[in-house]
């Protein structure tokens, strides 16, 4: 048998070794997306949260200082307002009900663009407020139940105006979007968006269940309101409502499933994100 002289053998594992290189896919570790909390303590607002330093599926970072997510933003501060020019927010997108921001409107930054675009036609389900709050009181409607229903109704008013979300996150500018507490709406639009992204399922449900942490002083004097207010024990029956749960956001991925093929085929082909454009503007 004829033998490889030693520069033949050098080359032919060389050879060998790029191969098997090119075929080995790229893997990140997310671990540590579970340090990931960039809260921004503001007096006015609890909620309040840069989605800065998570990694993705191909090794990216999302930057830092270009996509805030929060609660409403009508209780801040004049240093919160300092705050936020500080960030360079150029938009701010409310996906809030006209009902909920004539009660509360935003205080904003003058440099601020306000655009709005609710996610939701009402928050309770077609019921004025009396009557939703029997239902609840009386145990005809689990408040549970009315939070699953909020994740599961995709239908075309949802739709058409998380394109135009989604139109204002493509602009690459330093963007902030919000509901009332920062978690249901905001939540989901957070979470179709770090799916764009790249961003891996166990991550996006922590992030979204950071929501009880900021939130959970509010929460105990939301409960104690409902107590005071509606009688001992209401504010267990309304609590669902101040939370957020994993049966929600799973009830949310099982509705893109069944009617829409998936999170990522919504994402393309429903509300026409263009995820490269995404990674280009906000990955590192």
């Amino acid at each position: 048998m004829k033998r490889l002289n030693s520069s033949a053998a050098l080359g032919i594992a060389l050879i060998f070794l790029s191969a098997c290189s090119d075929s080995t896919e790229q893997v990140c570790d997310s671990t540590e997306n579970k340090n990931v909390e960039n809260q921004i303590p503001l007096d006015g607002a609890d909620n309040v949260r840069d989605l800065g330093g998570y990694t993705t599926s191909d090794c990216k970072v999302i930057k830092n200082g270009m996509l805030f997510r929060s609660d409403a933003l009508s209780g801040l501060t004049g240093d919160d307002i300092d705050i936020l020019n500080n960030l360079n927010i150029e938009t701010v997108v409310d996906l809030r009900t006209a009902d909920e921001i004539s009660e509360a409107p935003d205080n904003l930054p003058d440099s601020v663009n306000w655009v709005n675009y609710p996610l939701l036609h009402d928050v309770t389900g077609g019921m004025n407020q009396i009557e939703f709050f029997k239902a609840i009181m009386s145990g005809d409607l689990l408040a549970e139940d009315h939070m699953i229903s909020i994740y599961q109704n995709i239908d075309q008013y949802f739709i058409d105006n998380l394109i135009k979300v989604f139109d204002e996150i493509e602009k690459g500018r330093p963007v902030l979007w919000h509901c009332t507490s920062g978690k249901d709406r905001a939540g989901m639009t957070t979470v179709l968006l770090l799916t764009a992204l790249g961003v891996d399922k166990e991550s996006v449900m922590a992030d979204y269940m950071l929501s009880n942490k900021y939130l959970a002083k509010s929460n105990e004097q939301k409960k104690e309101y409902f107590d005071t207010n509606y009688g001992e024990g209401a504010g267990e029956k309304f609590a669902p409502m101040f939370i957020v749960d994993e049966s929600y956001l799973e009830a949310f991925y099982e509705k893109l499933d069944k009617d829409f093929g998936g999170i990522d085929n919504f994402i393309k082909n429903e509300i026409k994100v263009d995820v490269e454009l995404l990674k280009k503007h906000y990955l590192q």
